[in-house]
């Protein structure tokens, strides 16, 4: 069966005024679904931060300061979580910009 833009079996073409429950069911529905999966994923951005941090620190220590000072176990230590944290930043940044377009389809999705 084919739809036609005018008059149908199903009713008149326009669009009726959304009524306040169905309003308030939608604002319900879309902070339900910010809140199960943005929330949960705030924490993402403070991890990124501190690796961010901690990649910067190294880079300063060792690459411009050079390497006066000599090797104990807080170094290695301190070396091993430069790595861990460079390895880290492109993961996580892939994670908040994929947070950023739901927060942005959400919030468009409010909109209407």
């Amino acid at each position: 069966m084919m739809f036609t833009l005018g008059s149908s079996w199903l009713g008149s073409r326009k669009l009726e005024k959304q009524s306040d429950s169905w309003k308030k069911l939608r604002r319900v529905v879309m902070e339900r679904a910010r809140h199960t999966t943005l929330e949960p994923l705030e924490h993402v951005h403070v991890v990124f931060l501190g690796a961010s941090a901690l990649y910067l620190t190294g880079l300063v220590q060792f690459a411009i300061l050079g390497q006066a000072i000599e090797f104990t176990w807080f170094m290695g230590f301190f070396i091993v979580a430069v790595a861990v944290s460079g390895i880290l930043i492109p993961i996580l940044f892939g994670a908040i910009l994929a947070i950023r377009h739901i927060d942005q389809k959400l919030a468009v999705l409010d909109c209407r």
